[in-house]
């Protein structure tokens, strides 16, 4: 195992060593750049890489001043999501707006405009915390881009354009050629990818303790990543729902349009309830 592979390891993103050297790389020289967007098919670690970018920002005792000990209080509050200068967008997240402040109760199935206007403003606020190491940012976590209504993506495109100084935003996207051309092209973008077959096998049986059939099936059931391999051990359901939406499709190959917008309108339902498993059909 190269020493890059073994950081990875333990940031926790497994397999994905380029990625994360190039966020490593940024820290250690003090040159983060305003906005990150992360990429990659679904379950790939991208979260888990942004969380742990995150964590190195707000890290009492960083090695190096750039690796996470991921056990301080500040660590740990990220987390728990109860670290300041630190938010999660997402699709039924709050907004400010009267009358709907919280979408996680009617069924939004996209980031709202409300929502990135939100981010806009809490961005130009001064930061509550000083880290030690780094300087001190509001931080935004955007999961994922390819969720931003069209109109959401125009609202947050003048924070990419001319970002307030103390802020950072981390867009994830499993599709970036979906993004605006215009934002995509002032972030800073880090593609990760699927793990070799094997690769994915090793890590899953020496982080899990798997044994080798098992750890195996895993990896090729989520083709190499790894994030969605651990999902599927933790709740072995979502391969039930795997298997059933092979089946499905092959019904539907032999369905009328009918069955089909039958089909969909389902799998529209089961969007936000059981994301994983919609993107890994």
């Amino acid at each position: 195992m190269t020493t890059e592979t073994a950081v990875a390891a333990t940031w926790g993103v497994h397999g994905q060593a380029l990625a994360t050297a190039q966020v490593r790389a940024d820290l250690a020289a003090d040159r983060l750049a305003h906005a990150y967007l992360l990429t990659g098919p679904e379950g790939v670690g991208k979260a888990t890489l942004a969380r742990r970018l995150v964590q190195a920002i707000h890290c009492d005792t960083p090695a190096d001043g750039v690796d996470p000990c991921l056990a301080c209080a500040a660590c740990r509050r990220v987390d728990d999501g109860a670290a300041p200068d630190f938010e999660v967008v997402a699709i039924g997240g709050p907004c400010d707006e009267e009358g709907h402040r919280d979408h996680a109760a009617d069924n939004s199935t996209r980031i709202r405009i409300c929502q990135a206007r939100r981010l806009t403003r809490l961005s130009s606020l001064a930061p509550f915390h000083a880290p030690r190491h780094h300087a001190p940012r509001r931080i935004f976590v955007i999961d994922t881009a390819d969720d931003l209504q069209t109109e959401a993506g125009h609202a947050l495109l003048k924070t990419v354009e001319e970002p307030p100084a103390s802020s950072l935003l981390i867009l994830l996207a499993t599709d970036p050629d979906e993004l605006l051309p215009t934002i995509r092209s002032r972030c800073r973008e880090i593609a990760l990818r699927p793990m070799p077959h094997a690769e994915c096998a090793e890590a899953l049986a020496d982080s899990l303790g798997l044994d080798d059939a098992e750890a195996s099936r895993l990896a090729a059931l989520a083709r190499g990543r790894y994030g969605l391999a651990v999902r599927l051990h933790e709740d072995p359901s979502l391969i039930q729902l795997r298997h059933a939406a092979a089946e499905d499709l092959a019904t539907l190959v032999a369905a009328g349009r009918n069955e089909r917008f039958d089909y969909a309108a389902r799998l529209a339902g089961r969007w936000r309830r059981e994301r994983p498993s919609v993107l890994g059909t």
